[in-house]
């Protein structure tokens, strides 16, 4: 249930949405991944991320938001 509930619905939802938007942004948006997948974890189950890990996770979303706000401020679409 949680294979078919999570992943293929998650993923089905995903593909639908990226022929809407451009390649770069469907990128970033699977590059999401990696660093909410630890933001999860500890809501969830209360397991305390490494160092290394947010570490990690905080330049993903550099990357992420620094693109949503350059984009924003060219006025692309």
């Amino acid at each position: 249930g949680f294979g078919l509930a999570n992943s293929a619905v998650g993923l089905a939802f995903f593909l639908m949405g990226s022929v809407r938007i451009r390649p770069i942004e469907t990128a970033l948006i699977g590059a999401l991944d990696a660093p909410l997948a630890p933001l999860w974890v500890w809501l969830l189950f209360a397991e305390r991320p490494s160092p290394a890990t947010l570490i990690g996770g905080a330049v993903v979303m550099a990357a992420v938001l620094g693109h949503i706000l350059l984009g924003a401020r060219r006025g692309t679409p």
